[in-house]
């Protein structure tokens, strides 16, 4: 699959952040050209929805970004400071484990 390496990218960084989530949303993909990403939840079931027009080709720090920050909705549904406090924080977690890796 084309966009194999976004699937990839997504399930390392929820297996690095797992333990510091309620839980996993799933991972879906869709060919918007508005938006790196997109956090939906309703009830119990929630997702996230990468864009493969804007994160492929893969930029790593832009997929780690997007994906930590969609993560970060599974906590804090706003923007507000939490919200973006807690993006920084599992950014620097992902990049801390990802260091001299290759995905």
């Amino acid at each position: 699959m084309k966009y194999q390496i976004l699937i990839t990218y997504y399930n390392k960084i929820a297996e690095i952040l797992k333990d510091r989530l309620p839980f996993i949303p799933a991972l879906q993909l869709s060919n918007a050209k508005t938006y790196y990403g997109s956090y939906w939840k309703k009830g119990d079931r929630s997702s996230i929805t990468l864009s493969t027009k804007t994160c492929y080709p893969v930029d790593h720090d832009e997929l780690v970004d997007t994906v930590c920050h969609e993560l970060a909705h599974a906590i804090f549904c706003n923007h507000g400071k939490s919200h973006t406090t807690t993006t920084e924080h599992f950014v620097n977690i992902v990049n801390e484990n990802l260091k001299g890796t290759i995905i």
